[in-house]
């Protein structure tokens, strides 16, 4: 039997404006349920302040453990909706414990993020060992908060007679506000079921608010992805001796630039990428010697040590939760490798002269083969180190003179000027050696940091150690969160279980003229659902409807 809407409540999402007072902006989030367990996703709807909604801009997203500790990050792209939908993967081996996701926007003038929302959840490791006999069990079976006063009503229904897994489940929405008028505007739909909901409990839940300060600086958001910090000395003071900052993208091999100026702080535009691509900061090539290392401007985060409650209840979704797994496992349904996402154009280098090291006689290092061999790029030792120097053959000493500097050595990815280092660099592995000198396209190639000509260096070890100076500037970053639907995967076996505590979840859709009828296709699993529907009307008006289901064979 089905049970049309058994709750609609609201929340007014803006403040009213009269004259000379200004709205304080409001942001809402909106999950997929109320509580996780380790190795689900948690789904959710941003709804962005109408400060926001004008541009696509650039927000990132932290996710935060109980210790508060980051665990992971990604930067998010508005494209100009008013909904930004996303998704955080909880770890499998993620402990129990309360997990925050909070929301930032990114600042263009200032490297201080601008905060709009911190939720946090209830997370539970289904594979911790309990002592049933040590944990103490809490009813926490309860009533639901009362209903708040309604000026905006959202009506859900169905016209299904009966459901069953498996079915085709269409849903009829309506919005209204207080006199009976249809409105417009955005929602976002979860399926769930809600059994072992704690409703005593006001941590688990799935929908939440913010109120911003009536000065937060919205129309400050960026639009591009900013890699963003200071520079510190080893004692952790600001440095500001670096006229100019690179970002090294090994994928793209490309420069990327900021001025410090005299605050130590950078702000590097970058091309937006997904998932996550190494950077190598290097400071100006006439610098005498490096002196810094990077400090990025993520948030600190206090802790969070509120034991989580346990009841038989959530007990047996723990159990159930188990079970999900093993099939999952069974049927090979985890998460399979992302599609192939766009990537940042490669700068695609020409290099004026190559050395295939295999066409020579084998020697020992790289300084030896380069000692040996007439070229354009020498060693020479100086006391116990070795220097290097560059120069273009084919033109003039003024040429030569262009490249009076130490040369930038590029090493699998990797930027290094630390010439002794390359010297000494075993020659076996190597495979290639590019020379850069030509000045027109060192500029074109490499910017700024290829002024004293650069030297690439190839080889077919998996990976490289830099001087420990060089390798602390080394970071994977994260990037934009790389797209995924909610929709589970074509099975045309039919076979294959579709299963979850989640039967839908649809992040944003859009309602004119008050009505909205869509429908989706329910799992694979029986039991009692709730139909919960936030809208978000174009004035600013929050509602929530819900029905319950009841989804039997």
């Amino acid at each position: 039997m089905l049970f049309r809407l058994i709750r609609i409540y609201l929340f007014i999402a803006g403040t009213i404006l009269t004259s000379g007072i200004r709205a304080q902006p409001q942001v809402l989030l909106h999950t997929d349920k109320a509580f996780y367990v380790s190795g689900e996703k948690i789904w959710y709807s941003l709804y962005l302040p109408q400060e926001l909604q004008d541009k696509s801009y650039m927000l990132k997203v932290f996710a935060v453990n109980a210790n508060g500790e980051i665990m992971g990050s990604n930067y998010l792209r508005s494209d100009g909706k008013s909904i930004v939908g996303g998704y955080y993967s909880i770890p499998f081996d993620a402990a129990t414990g309360p997990l925050r996701l909070a929301f930032f926007a990114v600042n263009n003038f200032s490297v201080e993020l601008i905060p709009l929302i911190t939720a946090a959840f209830p997370v539970y490791n289904d594979l911790e060992k309990l002592d049933v006999t040590k944990i103490k069990l809490q009813n926490l079976v309860g009533n639901e908060e009362a209903i708040p006063g309604q000026n905006v009503s959202v009506s859900v229904s169905t016209t299904a007679a009966a459901a069953h897994p498996g079915d085709q489940i269409p849903l009829h929405i309506e919005i209204k506000d207080s006199y009976g008028r249809p409105l417009d505007g955005d929602l976002s739909i979860a399926v769930y079921d809600p059994n072992q909901i704690p409703f005593t409990d006001p941590r688990f839940t799935a929908f939440h608010q913010a109120v911003l300060p009536a000065d937060a600086p919205l129309r400050d958001a960026a639009t591009e992805v900013l890699l963003q910090g200071e520079l510190q000395l080893s004692s952790g003071r600001k440095i500001s001796t670096v006229e100019a900052l690179g970002a090294f993208s090994r994928p793209t091999n490309s420069f990327y630039y900021a001025t410090p100026g005299s605050s130590g702080l950078f702000s590097i535009a970058v091309p937006d990428f997904y998932n996550s691509m190494p950077f190598q900061f290097i400071g100006h090539p006439y610098d005498p010697k490096k002196n810094f290392h990077v400090v990025f401007n993520d948030p600190a985060f206090t802790k969070d040590s509120l034991p989580l409650p346990y009841s038989e209840e959530i007990l047996s979704y723990l159990d159930a939760s188990r079970e999900r797994k093993k099939i999952a496992q069974y049927f090979g349904l985890f998460d399979p490798a992302p599609d192939t996402l766009p990537k940042p154009a490669d700068n695609i280098l020409k290099p004026d002269y190559t050395y295939k090291i295999k066409d020579y006689q084998a020697f020992a290092t790289i300084g030896a083969f380069f000692k040996e061999i007439t070229t354009s790029l020498t060693f020479k030792q100086s006391g116990k180190t070795y220097v290097a120097s560059l120069y273009n053959p084919g033109v003039s000493v003024y040429a030569w003179e262009q490249l009076r500097g130490d040369p930038l050595f590029i090493i699998d990815g990797k930027v290094t000027r630390n010439a002794d280092f390359i010297a000494r660099f075993n020659l076996e592995p190597v495979q290639t050696v590019e020379l850069f000198y030509v000045a027109r396209n060192l500029r074109q190639a490499f910017n700024l940091m290829g002024n004293n000509g650069v030297v690439y260096v190839h080889t077919n070890l998996p990976d490289i150690t830099l001087p420990q100076d060089d390798e602390e500037d080394v970071f994977e970053i994260s990037g934009l969160l790389p797209p995924a639907s909610f929709s589970p995967p074509a099975i045309p076996d039919q076979v294959t279980p579709e299963l979850g505590p989640v039967a839908y979840w649809n992040p944003h859709l859009s309602v004119s003229g008050g009505v909205l009828d869509t429908a989706y296709q329910h799992s694979d699993e029986r039991g009692n659902y709730v139909i919960q529907v936030v809208v978000r009307s174009k004035e600013g008006s929050i509602g929530i409807g819900e029905m319950k289901l009841n989804v039997s064979y």
